[in-house]
């Protein structure tokens, strides 16, 4: 259970959301008479391979069983500040690209994800979203709303964008696009 989402320390991987999948794994384990603080500092090494386990080896010691500290050490070696702060002005700044308005959600979903908790209301990091739309985009979502979609709560925004993403085909995130294949009208000798 806890190694099916082991972590490695490679930059394509997210320390946060390893420790969310982590957290939720080892909390289904109960033992009668250890906290879930002692069970889940025991559990951790075996979720980590590679450079990450390396880390933990020499981390583990200087932290003295303490799990909050030790989460904290493990973000922020895999997660530096540096990534922090890049990382929330990717949210501030959210520009739709050549993409549709589905994909553009789903990345923007996806950004929200893959970093720390960002301490950020919901409802400036959907009016970030919005304000970074195509102008087709957003005249889109004002028509839905028969109105502007600023004035709408968030819950009914998250709902419309979630149908949008729901109908859209291919959001592009996790995998290549498919590949179109040609077919001649006619069969060809060789």
């Amino acid at each position: 259970m806890v190694r099916a989402q082991s972590f490695s320390g490679r930059e394509d991987e997210f320390p946060y959301a390893h420790l969310q999948v982590f957290e939720e794994n080892s909390s289904l384990l109960i033992i009668p008479d250890i906290t879930q603080h002692i069970l889940q500092w025991n559990l951790f090494p075996f979720s980590l391979k590679g450079g990450a386990r390396l880390w933990y080896n020499r981390t583990a010691g200087g932290v003295g069983g303490d799990w909050i500290q030790l989460k904290g050490e493990f973000c922020l070696f895999f997660y530096p500040i540096s990534k922090v702060i890049a990382h929330r002005n990717q949210l501030m700044t959210f520009e739709q690209g050549d993409e549709s308005l589905g994909v553009a959600w789903a990345r923007f979903m996806h950004l929200i994800e893959s970093g720390p908790p960002h301490q950020i209301l919901e409802e400036i990091l959907v009016h970030h979203f919005i304000y970074g739309l195509k102008p087709e985009s957003a005249y889109f979502l004002n028509v839905s709303f028969e109105g502007s979609v600023m004035y709408k709560i968030v819950a009914e925004v998250r709902t419309l964008l979630k149908k949008v993403l729901n109908s859209t085909k291919y959001t592009g995130i996790y995998n290549d696009p498919p590949e179109i294949v040609e077919r001649p009208y006619k069969m060809q000798q060789l």
